[in-house]
């Protein structure tokens, strides 16, 4: 059923495993509590309508990082975290949690566009909010593994200039 890329990133992800007990999720689940009046009987489409204005951007926040990331690597930097091609290596391992990253986006997305064609039932709802938030926290664990490739590049080019 799914692309062998897709396995491959799910493995290197963690699996069930990484997202069931992530703090992102719990961040979520604590969230969507205060967010009662987005999923509750009657609440109309506002959730759904927030998460097709907020989604998009963050899904090209998530590849413009993977592009950011591919394009200001140098030898030294891109050698540093390819780990002289390791099968779990950390840019691997980055991909694969951007990869994450898209996909609790799309999940939300779809959520959201089930809901605006009018599919009204509140544990459906209560979902949708809860995927929304997933999406919105793991952004932060994003925005973290972009800015720790940062610093590892930057030390690698730094290493480099020092040699010589």
């Amino acid at each position: 059923m799914f692309a062998p890329w897709m396995k491959r990133a799910w493995n290197l992800y963690g699996g069930w495993r990484e997202i069931l007990f992530s703090r992102y999720l719990a961040a979520a689940f604590i969230l969507v509590i205060p967010c009662v009046g987005l999923w509750q009987p009657g609440a109309g489409t506002e959730w759904a309508d927030m998460s097709i204005n907020i989604l998009p951007n963050l899904m090209g926040f998530s590849v413009a990082g993977m592009a950011i990331m591919l394009a200001f690597s140098h030898p030294e930097s891109l050698r540093a975290i390819t780990q002289k091609g390791n099968e779990t290596s950390y840019f691997l391992k980055v991909s694969a949690n951007l990869c994450h990253f898209l996909a609790a986006q799309i999940v939300a997305l779809i959520f959201a566009m089930i809901r605006k064609s009018g599919f009204d039932w509140s544990p459906f709802s209560y979902f949708g909010v809860l995927t929304l938030l997933y999406a919105v926290m793991v952004s932060i664990g994003a925005a973290g593994q972009l800015f720790n490739t940062a610093v590892i590049m930057n030390k690698a080019a730094n290493s480099k200039s020092g040699s010589k």
